[in-house]
């Protein structure tokens, strides 16, 4: 994202990826990291326990706190702080993504640690409010672009 997008941008990238995902046309880098709001807002896909409250991210189907079976998909909140970060720019074997690339460690508003990407920030500091966006990481083998939740400057 360059400084010039806003956020009623991300939410129109939202909406088609959100339809090119649909249609087949895209594919989420990972099955069931992220979901949309009944608004079409894109947000972390987590779960949360019903014995013991604890959220995680990814999602699990039992509790990493009390081990509880009872754990149901929760959406988090698209919102978080930058905690730390570092600059990857040697691609990793069998990434096909650009380089260099920022991986950020965000604590969302739920709470929780995330490491995700970090894009469109021109400086980069402890503590920025960052919010949730979704990008193409690449192409895969059939052309279609490979859709991942990434965190911009708020």
């Amino acid at each position: 994202m360059t400084k010039t997008e806003s956020p009623s941008s991300d939410s129109a990238a939202a909406t088609g990826f959100r339809a090119a995902l649909q249609s087949g046309a895209a594919q989420a880098v990972a099955e069931g990291i992220f979901d949309f709001t009944v608004d079409g807002e894109p947000r972390l896909a987590g779960s949360e326990c019903e014995a013991c409250g604890t959220r995680v991210f990814p999602a699990s189907h039992r509790c990493p706190n009390c081990f509880s079976s009872h754990a149901r998909r929760t959406l988090l909140s698209d919102r978080g702080v930058l905690d730390s970060y570092t600059v990857v720019r040697q691609a990793p074997p069998g990434w096909r993504g650009g380089v260099p690339y920022v991986i950020a460690k965000v604590v969302v508003e739920d709470g929780l640690t995330v490491h995700s990407q970090l894009v469109g920030a021109d400086a980069i500091q402890s503590g920025m409010k960052l919010r949730l966006v979704l990008r193409s990481l690449y192409k895969d083998e059939q052309g279609r672009d490979v859709i991942a939740p990434v965190f911009a400057p708020a």
